[in-house]
């Protein structure tokens, strides 16, 4: 009897599925994202040593002047939702302070 050879396949990506599910992108590939994201939605331009990623909590912390943290804030929710569209949701952070 011959094998399927779509059979090997089939079984290579449910293989795949469990490790796509389980794995998580690196912190740092998230601050790097978030930098990038920042700059996008306001053009404020951040180093990524000024953004600190707390992977249980999802939330993004940065270390700047309060003068644009608050311009940050005031644009948080249109910096979270164009962060989505790249990472999916449930690796976006969900805070920024």
């Amino acid at each position: 009897m011959k094998k399927d050879p779509h059979d090997n396949h089939q079984h290579l990506s449910k293989f795949f599925e469990v490790y796509k599910n389980r794995l998580r992108p690196p912190q740092a590939s998230i601050e790097k994202r978030m930098v990038e994201c920042i700059r996008e939605v306001t053009g404020i331009e951040l180093q990524p040593n000024q953004i600190h990623y707390s992977v249980p909590t999802k939330t993004i912390t940065l270390a700047i002047p309060s003068i644009l943290k608050t311009e940050i804030k005031a644009q948080e929710e249109q910096i979270l939702a164009h962060f989505k569209k790249v990472v999916t949701s449930r690796d976006a952070p969900v805070y920024i302070r």
